[in-house]
């Protein structure tokens, strides 16, 4: 449920949806950096529940596009969205394998250090967009307001002239 602006950065419990984003990808972040150096079963399970923050991450992402395009428009774009994840399931596991076969001589968690850094990239875009949309918000408040501002001492120039 949201319970802040209307705008693009909606607020979940006065937390954004950049907060909760950024967070979500530096929890898989570090779930993806453990896994890479994991040497007991513990740490490949505390990985593991660390790097769920991408289902997260995904929901809201999911949450933000469905903003920019009209209520009629969410088919085309869940359907769109869901056709690039089941390309992207495909091809990753193709090259995270080949990866993993090619650097397991010298670094067996190589492939989860490529998914930190993507996960990172995640990270700094998440967060310059919700500062991004913060200033967006901030800036049509200011429009509205000053809109307004204008629209009153109109009417009472108005009632002053008549």
């Amino acid at each position: 449920q949201s319970s802040g602006s209307s705008g693009i950065n909606a607020e979940y419990g006065g937390v954004s949806e950049a907060v909760i984003g950024t967070v979500a990808c530096g929890l898989c972040a570090a779930g993806f950096g453990l896994m890479s150096v994991a040497t007991t079963f513990a740490m490949v399970m505390t990985g593991g529940m660390l790097k769920s923050g991408s289902g997260i991450a995904i929901a809201l992402y999911r949450s933000r596009l469905s903003k920019l395009v009209k209520p009629t428009q969410y088919g085309q774009l869940f359907s769109i969205l869901n056709s690039l994840e089941c390309v992207a399931n495909m091809v990753s596991s193709v090259v995270m394998i080949q990866i993993y076969q090619h650097t397991r001589h010298w670094f067996n968690g190589f492939a989860y250090t490529i998914l930190v850094a993507m996960e990172l990239a995640a990270l700094v875009f998440t967060a310059v967009d919700g500062v991004l949309a913060r200033r967006m918000n901030d800036m049509e408040a200011n429009i509205l307001i000053h809109s307004e501002t204008d629209s009153i001492i109109e009417e009472s120039d108005e009632g002053i002239i008549n």
